[in-house]
């Protein structure tokens, strides 16, 4: 034993390499499978779950939503709602109607792949749904205040 362990350290044979290449897939399989994989991944995710409790609480939601539209790649070299809107539609970004907003928005998945002009079949599936979204929360006041819309106060009902 002590010598078949010495002459693979002396001159690296192939089969010494196979044996290591097959022993690390062994431990890759093992733990990329099974409860082993769970609980790894679960301790991966405990450092991003850290950073976005912070960044929530120090920025808001408001404000990570403002950043990441004005950061997110939209397109080809375009960054940016404001630089999306103009590029695919002349306009500034408050001038967007609600159709051309959720084409945009629905190119981000991949925007390299998923292009408005020509309009790819994704986003022409997915802007549909985007709109219905954007119909459904229209009367939240939270929507609203946002949108700089005057939100008006509820009306109660009186119970008798």
């Amino acid at each position: 034993m002590r010598k078949a362990y010495r002459r693979m350290k002396r001159k690296r044979t192939k089969e010494g390499v196979l044996q290591q290449v097959q022993f690390r897939n062994r431990l890759q399989k093992m733990f990329s499978y099974g409860k082993a994989a769970e609980f790894f991944k679960y301790i991966r995710k405990v450092p991003e779950m850290y950073y976005t409790m912070m960044i929530e609480v120090v920025w808001g939601k408001e404000r990570i939503l403002e950043v990441y539209l004005n950061e997110a790649e939209m397109g080809k070299g375009v960054f940016g709602i404001e630089a999306a809107a103009k590029a695919h539609f002349n306009k500034t970004a408050k001038t967007l109607t609600d159709v051309e907003a959720a084409k945009i928005i629905s190119t981000l998945p991949n925007p390299k792949v998923y292009t408005i002009e020509p309009m790819h079949r994704w986003v022409r599936f997915r802007h549909r749904g985007i709109l219905r979204q954007m119909q459904n929360i229209k009367g939240d006041p939270d929507i609203q205040k946002l949108m700089g819309i005057a939100v008006r106060p509820a009306i109660k009902k009186k119970t008798r």
